[in-house]
Formats: structure tokens, C-alpha cells, sequence
């Protein structure tokens, strides 16, 4: 069988250029990683976004892009990504547990419920998430007042 050289070469050159899109991607991902671990939070997100437009239907990358948005404290967009992501990747535990620890969080927040490792009294019905004043101090002695 003889091939025309000019889809070999053009056969060549696609390869080629996946290859190093490939190579950039994964790159990209580093640098994303690398800024969020030193607190580049808007930065790293940008860069998820990036890879989000060259493959918009990666669980990975949502995930990423979620917690950079929390660590921002945009909740929303970061619960909706991490809907995505599930929807995409049911079988992904770790990014089904970053969703329901997020929703749990927020659905607290909305309703000023402690979190379960929260002291007792903030677990009761009604109870808030932060606590009441503290009581007034009680009066010094006359003889404490002089010890400073």
C-alpha cells in the first residue's frame, strides 16, 4: 500500500501537536497546583478554567476548579462544579465527598447549625453556631485587686 507523503507528513504533524498540547496541559495543571498551595487562589483558578475550555467534560479539573473557588469563597459556583463533576464521574468517592462535605457545610451555615464535632451545647435544637456572650465576670475581692 503507498501513502501519499503529504498525509503522511500531515498525519505527522497532527500527532505532533497533540502531543504537545498534551505536554502543555499537563503543565498547566503543575503550575495550577503550585499556585494554590501557595495561596494563588484567583490565579490557580484561572488556569483550571483554561483546561475546563479545552476539555469542558473533565471530573479532575471541575473538582479543581471547585476547591479553588471555595478557598475564594465562591460556594455557589463551587457546589454547582462539583455537581458537574458527579455527573460525569459517579464513581469518583473523593469527588462525590467533596460535594456532600461542601453542601453539609453550606446547608449549616444557612441554618446556623454546629458542626457534629461542635461542644454539646451547640448541638441542641435551636442551638446556634456561635455561642452566646459569656457571662459577666464575676466581681474581684478587695484583697485579689491588690496581687496584680
Amino acid at each position: 500500500m503507498h501513502m501519499d507523503p503529504r498525509t503522511i507528513t500531515n498525519a505527522l504533524l497532527g500527532l505532533a501537536l497533540w502531543a504537545a498540547s498534551h505536554v502543555v496541559i499537563a503543565q498547566d495543571a503543575t503550575r495550577a497546583r503550585e499556585q494554590f498551595a501557595e495561596g494563588e487562589h484567583a490565579a490557580a483558578a484561572a488556569e483550571w478554567e483554561a483546561r475546563l475550555e479545552v476539555n469542558p467534560f473533565d471530573p479532575a479539573d471541575l473538582n479543581n476548579l471547585a476547591v479553588a473557588k471555595a478557598a475564594q469563597g465562591d460556594y455557589q459556583s463551587a457546589r454547582e462544579l462539583l455537581q458537574r463533576a458527579v455527573r460525569l464521574a459517579p464513581d469518583r468517592e473523593d469527588i462525590a465527598a467533596n460535594l456532600a462535605r461542601l453542601t453539609d457545610w453550606m446547608d449549616r451555615q444557612r441554618d446556623g447549625i454546629a458542626p457534629a464535632g461542635a461542644h454539646p451545647a451547640l448541638r441542641e435544637p435551636g442551638a446556634r453556631v456561635v455561642p452566646p456572650e459569656p457571662p459577666a465576670p464575676w466581681p474581684r475581692r478587695a484583697s485579689a485587686q491588690g496581687r496584680r
